[in-house]
């Protein structure tokens, strides 16, 4: 098969993606409009908004799997892709740890930081594609490197949602 329509089914992938995220998300600003009668108050059309951003994001992450598996297989026989990638994904999940210390501190990377919403927030998202890339990994090393940044993500998040509930926040 050809690059180019190995870049062209990938797109599309991606593409279809996009739509489908882009329907779960009107479908909740629906439910916010018809169900709970929209905003209640000062602030909460902020918090729907993020809400709805939220719900597009994980509808991508999903609806993007098949994509992101494909580009993963055709990726496969790429040696210099599977030696820096595993090596990319170290370094977030190591920034996704310092992020949640960091906010866990208090050292200026509150709720609304783009630390936390980068570090934190996105985890499981980054979790999610690390593992999955383990999966189609030629080597072991790239296989442990990518499982250990997932659960690294993996432990950030985690952690944060388990310290959110303990402070109430």
């Amino acid at each position: 098969m050809k690059t180019s329509t190995k870049i062209g089914l990938v797109a599309a992938g991606y593409g279809l993606a996009l739509v489908v995220a882009a329907a779960v998300a009107a479908a909740a600003v629906a439910f916010h409009v018809i169900v709970l009668g929209g905003p209640g108050g000062p602030g909460y059309g902020g918090m729907y908004a993020f809400f709805d951003g939220l719900v597009f994001l994980a509808a991508f992450a999903v609806a993007a799997i098949p994509a992101t598996g494909l580009a993963l297989y055709f990726l496969r026989p790429h040696g210099g892709f599977w030696r820096v990638f595993p090596a990319v994904a170290m370094i977030l999940g190591l920034a996704g740890v310092a992020a949640y210390v960091g906010w866990a501190a208090g050292a200026g990377a509150g709720p609304g930081s783009p630390a936390c919403f980068g570090g934190i927030l996105l985890a499981p998202l980054f979790a999610l594609l690390f593992v999955f890339a383990a999966c189609f990994a030629p080597e072991r090393a790239a296989r442990l490197a990518l499982f250990l940044a997932g659960l690294m993500e993996l432990a950030a998040f985690a952690s944060w949602a388990v310290t959110c509930l303990l402070r109430n926040c």
